[in-house]
């Protein structure tokens, strides 16, 4: 079963005007386990990175949906309703999202056109991930 894993990463970085400086960056990955979470790690980024990284933090980031579309990722917090068949009753949910885009109302927008109400939206938050490796699902074959 696929997860979702926050990874921090620590490198030299040489900046344009020729220094060399000391950053840390935060990527996220899709993986079955840690173990395949670092595999993943040094085989993106190793074509990204120029010289030596070491992985610094690797966490489980639960969230309930992702949509893509942009450059920057927002986590937005929404709870909308939702009606339970077998009761008869609404129920309020609250979704963690990740979004990405350009500028949060493109991330709102991204994301509304997912649902059939529209969410209220409790908080959006732009986060420093600067990237997604997404793992792409293999085909079944007959």
């Amino acid at each position: 079963m696929k997860q979702r894993f926050l990874v921090k990463v620590k490198y030299t970085k040489q900046l344009d005007n020729g220094t060399f400086k000391r950053v840390s960056e935060l990527y996220l990955f899709d993986a079955e386990s840690y173990t395949d979470c670092e595999a993943q790690v040094y085989e993106h980024l190793a074509s990204v990175i120029r010289g030596e990284f070491i992985i610094m933090k690797m966490d489980r980031f639960d969230c309930d949906e992702f949509i893509g579309a942009g450059e920057k990722f927002f986590i937005v917090k929404q709870t909308y309703t939702d009606v339970d068949d077998r009761e008869i009753k609404m129920k309020l949910l609250v979704a963690d999202n990740i979004i990405e885009g350009a500028k949060t109302r493109v991330a709102l927008f991204n994301d509304e056109i997912n649902y059939t109400t529209l969410p209220e939206v409790k908080s959006i938050v732009e986060t420093k991930i600067l990237d997604y490796f997404q793992t792409v699902q293999d085909e079944p074959t007959n």
